[in-house]
C-alpha cells in the first residue's frame, strides 16, 4: 500500500497531557497508542480487555488523544483512572489522516520495548497474549500479528494467520532504521508494515484473538466519527 504525503494544522505543541500514571516507562513490555473520539464504552472495553487478558498488567501501557471538542469522552475520563500505566492527552480535533499524525507523536514519546497502534473499537478476547510477545526475541526483525481476527461484530467474519492487520506489535522506533520520515506517513500502520518487509522483516503469528467492531466501516473504509 502506498502511503500519502499530508500536512496537518495540528503541532505536538499542541497536545496537552490529561493524565499520566505511569511508572518505570523503560521498562514497559508495550505501549498501545491511539485516537479516541465519542466512543467510551467501546474504549473502555479496549482498556479492560487489553489488561484483563494480559498475564502482568503492570508491564503494559494505554497512550489516548481525545479532540478537546469531544465532551462525551471527556466527560467520562476518571473512568479509565483505575486501570495501570494509562496516558491520556487532548488537542484539537483531527480529521481522518491527521490522527495518523497524533500516533506518530504518542510512538514518538513511548519509551515501552513494543508498540501497538490501536484503535477505540478493538478489543481482545483471548488471554496470556502477553507473554507470548515477552518472549519473542525483540531483535529477530518481525512483526508480529494475532493468529485469530475478527472484523466487526459477526463471527463468520473471523479470519486465521491472516497477512496485514492495522493491529501488529513492532519493536520501538524500528521504522527509524530504514525512514528518514518527518512523520509517519499516513496510512501509518500500512506505511510501517510495508517498509519493515521491504526491509526483509518477516511475520510472526501469535496465539492471540483480536476483535475489531467497526460498527458497519468495512476494510478500507473511512470511519467518519473522526
Amino acid at each position: 500500500m502506498k502511503s500519502i504525503s499530508y500536512k496537518t494544522n495540528i503541532s505536538v505543541n499542541d497536545i496537552n497531557m490529561l493524565y499520566n500514571n505511569t511508572i518505570n516507562n523503560e521498562e514497559l513490555l508495550v505501549e498501545f497508542c491511539l485516537c479516541s473520539r465519542k466512543r467510551p464504552n467501546m474504549l473502555y472495553k479496549m482498556f479492560e480487555t487489553t489488561f484483563e487478558t494480559s498475564d502482568n498488567p503492570n508491564d503494559i501501557a494505554i497512550s489516548v488523544y481525545f479532540n478537546e471538542d469531544d465532551e462525551v469522552s471527556l466527560s467520562q475520563i476518571d473512568r479509565y483512572k483505575n486501570f495501570p500505566n494509562t496516558k491520556l492527552y487532548v488537542g484539537p480535533k483531527q480529521d481522518y489522516t491527521e490522527c495518523e499524525y497524533i500516533a506518530g507523536c504518542l510512538f514518538e514519546t513511548s519509551k515501552a520495548k513494543w508498540l501497538c497502534g490501536s484503535q477505540d473499537d478493538t478489543y481482545i478476547g483471548s488471554y496470556g497474549w502477553d507473554t507470548q510477545l515477552k518472549n519473542i526475541d525483540i531483535n529477530n526483525n518481525q512483526i508480529i500479528l494475532p493468529s485469530k481476527y475478527q472484523l466487526g461484530s459477526n463471527p463468520a467474519n473471523i479470519y486465521t494467520n491472516i497477512e496485514y492487520l492495522p493491529q501488529f506489535f513492532i519493536p520501538n522506533q524500528c521504522w527509524k532504521k530504514y525512514s528518514d520520515w518527518e512523520y509517519i506517513p499516513h496510512p501509518y500502520d500500512a506505511s510501517i508494515f510495508q517498509l519493515l518487509l521491504d526491509n526483509n522483516w518477516t511475520l510472526k503469528h501469535i496465539d492471540m484473538f483480536w476483535i475489531h467492531d467497526r460498527r458497519g466501516v468495512g476494510w478500507n473504509e473511512i470511519d467518519n466519527n473522526f
